[in-house]
């Protein structure tokens, strides 16, 4: 028997404010499926709980992640690491879209995930590659991407040529 895997590990940058909502939304969303009065995440904002409820409704548990680090800086922003051997990052990558949209929060967040097996086996292996912003969560996993890539790389030869030619 084999066992398959789904794992990542990402640092990035938010408000204070917003990383210690972005906790409260994947604690809210992780509880749906219990009795409101059995769930623990307490003062929630309201924005969080429509926002968990209208999009992981489905997912009940899944956002729950192993490792949920907030380190607050004084300059009013804070690190998040995020990390999980069993569970993918597409709910990180939806909650962060809530987050990032709710707060009006400028740039961008790139995650990225491993498939794995615990034995060798044809196709069990590959990743997925998640784009946040305040506008749009875009997914792509390495099926998708072998598909494009011969397009990508004959841009990525003629934008190279042209910086190699003047």
């Amino acid at each position: 028997m084999a066992n398959s895997f789904t794992s990542f590990s990402v640092e990035f940058q938010l408000p204070t404010e917003a990383a210690h909502d972005l906790e409260k939304l994947l604690e809210y969303a992780s509880e749906l499926e219990q009795d409101e009065e059995d769930r623990e995440a307490t003062d929630v904002p309201d924005w969080v709980k429509q926002y968990a409820e209208s999009c992981f409704d489905d997912w009940y548990g899944c956002c729950s992640y192993e490792h949920f680090e907030i380190t607050d800086k004084e300059d009013g922003t804070s690190t998040v690491w995020v990390a999980d051997w069993e569970t993918s990052a597409v709910y990180l990558a939806m909650a962060l879209f809530g987050v990032m949209h709710h707060y009006d929060l400028p740039g961008k967040i790139y995650l990225q995930e491993a498939y794995t097996c615990s034995k060798l086996r044809v196709d069990e292996f590959g990743g997925g590659a998640y784009y946040v912003d305040k506008n749009e969560w875009l997914a792509m996993g390495t099926v998708e991407l072998s598909r494009i890539l011969p397009e990508v790389i004959e841009q990525m030869r003629e934008n190279n040529g042209k910086k190699n030619n003047g």
